[in-house]
């Protein structure tokens, strides 16, 4: 299933979701190693509904996220830092492992960033 098949507002609208709810992770310092850990369930409250009901909606969720947000330092004109590095779902023990940009993760630590939707 490919970007264009699932409801888009929706999909923005988890991906907004995802994006502020590891940002609380970071702040409260539950970050390990640039890694959060989540059961699927769980992963899944984060999504209001129905929104990510099935993995392949939380693949399209995560490559939203990956690839069309970033966090920009306030006080300079860089590109931006993507947040996750990578999202990988393990069918076996029903965990979600996100690993984060270390550079981002630092950036959010600072405080010193605004969220930025990429072309």
């Amino acid at each position: 299933m490919t970007l264009q098949t699932i409801d888009k507002p929706n999909l923005y609208f988890a991906a907004q979701l995802l994006i502020n709810h590891l940002l609380t992770k970071i702040v409260e310092d539950h970050a390990v190693n640039n890694q959060i850990q989540y059961h699927l369930f769980e992963l899944k409250k984060v999504f209001r509904d129905n929104i990510a009901s099935t993995t392949t909606h939380l693949e399209a969720i995560a490559e939203l996220s990956q690839n069309y947000i970033v966090l920009r330092n306030e006080s300079s004109e860089e590109k931006g830092l993507s947040l996750i590095n990578s999202f990988v779902i393990n069918g076996e023990n029903n965990t979600v492992t996100i690993t984060l940009n270390p550079q981002a993760v630092e950036l959010v630590k600072s405080q010193n960033f605004h969220i930025k939707a990429v072309d």
